[in-house]
């Protein structure tokens, strides 16, 4: 398995650490997702929505490349991304369904969208998760959607990989990406994308939009 998101509250950030290998290899990562093997998406979109993308949610997940890197995901082909334990992001990790699509953001000095990924397999308990004290049940969802697996993970497959990395910096200057969670909480590991903004740090990074 891996620990892609470590996100406790008190931790420095929320930075993913991985740990076994089933569909994933202990692994030190490599530098950029630009790197990585599975070839950049060739037709991005410049802008807007296309009709493929209609519907599908678009999240953003963080991980430290030195633990586990957008090029381990495209060696491997497939992985758990799991560890997530910050409520507000296993909120959102609970309200992904396979066919939505991800932005892999490199932490640590890169700081940067790296590549873009889908889900393809929904919410579902973390196999290797124990309990350390007896469960204690959760309020069923309302608005927030915090329904799902107590320990959830998702199934990830690698898309594209970004002809150009998209930095925080050159996010916080686009106006398409003005409140965006990555910028308020660096603590938090998931987080959803308005169509917008994905559509901008897309066409920057050479990703399909």
């Amino acid at each position: 398995m891996a620990r892609r998101a470590r996100d406790r509250g008190k931790a420095p950030r929320e930075i993913p650490r991985r740990k076994e290998n089933r569909m994933n290899t202990p692994d030190r990562a490599t530098k950029s997702g630009a790197s990585a093997g599975v070839a950049p998406a060739a037709g991005a979109s410049a802008g807007g929505e296309s009709e493929s993308m209609r519907g599908t949610r678009r999240w953003l997940v963080k991980t430290e490349p030195s633990a586990y890197s957008f090029a381990d995901l495209v060696r491997e082909g497939r992985t758990r991304w799991e560890g997530v334990e910050n409520p507000l992001a296993l909120i959102h990790l609970r309200s992904m369904r396979a066919g939505d699509v991800v932005l892999v953001y490199h932490t640590g000095s890169e700081k940067s969208v790296v590549g873009v990924a889908k889900v393809v397999k929904g919410p579902y308990e973390d196999p290797s998760a124990r309990e350390a004290t007896p469960k204690k049940p959760r309020k069923k969802a309302g608005a927030s959607g915090d329904e799902g697996p107590r320990h959830a993970v998702v199934d990830l497959e690698p898309v594209a990989a970004a002809t150009t990395p998209v930095s925080i910096g050159v996010m916080r200057l686009d106006p398409a990406c003005q409140g965006l969670d990555l910028f308020k909480s660096s603590r938090l590991a998931v987080l959803p994308i308005p169509a917008e903004a994905w559509a901008s740090i897309a066409k920057k990074a050479g990703l399909p939009a």
